[in-house]
């Protein structure tokens, strides 16, 4: 059940997303503690600090976004969350991440990813690298 209860609490808080058709947010819990929230933006460029992120011309995910500022040692321990809506109309959309963010997540070694499906379920990323 807990995993349903930080996916719902995503979509409470996507919509604080500054980007206009497509909003995302990434959570980061260790321990039932959030330490890092993440949008996604149009404003900056996840190649600036990866750069498998060099082929992503519409900006910043949010995965990126809730985990830049970390050293992957500092997170390995921690699940992230995450989902997507449509802006313009608020549907849910596929929260899968993408090509690019499942690479920066095999380099943070989280315990678990989780995102919403186009229901709102949460769907466990299978990931080498991750539990």
């Amino acid at each position: 059940m807990r995993h349903e209860n930080w996916i719902r609490f995503c979509f409470k808080i996507v919509s604080k997303s500054k980007s206009e058709n497509y909003k995302h947010v990434s959570v980061l819990v260790r321990s039932g503690r959030i330490i890092a929230i993440g949008y996604n933006r149009n404003d900056r460029r996840g190649a600036l600090k990866f750069s498998f992120y060099d082929s992503i011309k519409d900006g910043w995910h949010s995965e990126l976004d809730a985990l830049y500022k970390f050293d992957p040692e500092e997170v390995k321990d921690a699940i992230l969350y995450t989902v997507g809506i449509n802006g313009k109309n608020g549907n849910i959309v596929f929260g899968c991440p993408c090509k690019q963010c499942q690479e920066l997540l095999r380099l943070y070694k989280l315990k678990a990813v989780y995102y919403a499906d186009r229901s709102g379920k949460p769907q466990k990323l299978i990931l080498e690298g991750i539990n």
